[in-house]
């Protein structure tokens, strides 16, 4: 009796599914579900936190030349390295 294999054990037809996302990505298809921007991540924020967020990130700017940039899940604040982030919420 032939042994059925589940479609995550063959990626040639099936495709792969994603370990940070878990999403299935058929062969062939591009597939980046870690690039992402400061206004995707904070897009979903309610009024007060999008105001709480601006006076956090104006706060942050006025440390001095350094990089901010989204990363996944958090927006990241650094200069040679990351000294901090923030993960926004919806609430």
């Amino acid at each position: 009796m032939a042994r059925l294999r589940s479609p995550r054990q063959n990626p040639e037809t099936t495709g792969r599914q994603c370990h940070h996302c878990q999403q299935w990505v058929a062969p062939g298809d591009a597939h980046d579900c870690c690039t992402t921007t400061e206004a995707a991540l904070t897009k979903g924020l309610s009024e007060d936190l999008r105001e709480a967020w601006e006076r956090l990130r104006e706060t942050a700017a006025d440390f001095g030349e350094q990089r901010i940039y989204a990363s996944g899940h958090a927006i990241m604040f650094s200069r040679k390295t990351c000294y901090f982030f923030m993960r926004p919420k919806k609430q």
